[in-house]
């Protein structure tokens, strides 16, 4: 649009996108190594079940047809089933790499983080450890961004990001507020000033992600 070009074909988008990368030159994303790249497909494939199995439960909530609600608990049985047998998976995948076991090992250090949150993480933010805090908050889609116009202060928002780090980060801290007394304080501090529930929480995942990214940087940083 910038260009004046409001058709969309194939050609067009190659000579935008190779326009794009002469005057802006993006830097290369390096590829995943194997066993992070099939870890990321595992955890995709669980994430993916688990919110089917909540699909289902809501379902089940609000059949009053006795068949079907006898069908849907087989397909939750299932459905249990394959998750179970993709977390064994996830594991063994993880043991079998040093590296991401030693990652999701120190990760799991922390209060709010199990080890299903930490193959998340590793799989979906193989960059956590070696960026600036800011640029960690920003690549998970906990950063607030301005909306500024000359004298008018819009409300900051967080935007983009990777969402299944977001979200793994967000169910985080509901457990850090309650089992981290730093945290929680932090927390209750955010409540006291005013801020609503889910600006606190998104508040301590993204002070969460900042420490395990220092944490994977040093390791005298203590997660406990």
């Amino acid at each position: 649009r910038a260009q004046n070009r409001l058709a969309k074909t194939d050609r067009i988008d190659a000579s935008i996108l190779a326009a794009y990368g002469s005057a802006l030159k993006p830097a290369t994303t390096p590829p995943a190594d194997p066993a992070t790249a099939r870890l990321a497909l595992l955890v995709a494939q669980r994430d993916s079940l688990v919110e089917e199995r909540a699909r289902y439960k809501t379902r089940l909530r609000q059949h009053a047809d006795l068949w079907l609600a006898a069908q849907i608990r087989r397909l939750m049985t299932n459905l249990n089933l394959e998750i179970v047998k993709l977390e064994t998976l996830m594991r063994e995948v993880a043991a079998e790499n040093a590296a991401l076991q030693a990652r999701s090992q120190r990760l799991d250090e922390a209060a709010g983080i199990d080890w299903r949150s930490a193959l998340c993480l590793c799989a979906h933010m193989p960059e956590l450890g070696s960026l600036k805090r800011e640029q960690a908050a920003a690549l998970a889609g906990l950063a607030p961004f301005n909306r500024d116009s000359g004298q008018w202060r819009g409300q900051r928002r967080i935007s983009g990001g990777r969402a299944p780090v977001r979200r793994t980060l967000y169910l985080a801290s509901l457990n850090a507020v309650r089992k981290n007394p730093v945290f929680k304080a932090f927390y209750q501090r955010l409540r006291t000033a005013g801020k609503p529930a889910k600006v606190a929480l998104i508040a301590v995942a993204r002070k969460l992600l900042i420490l395990l990214n220092a944490a994977l940087k040093n390791p005298q940083i203590s997660l406990a």
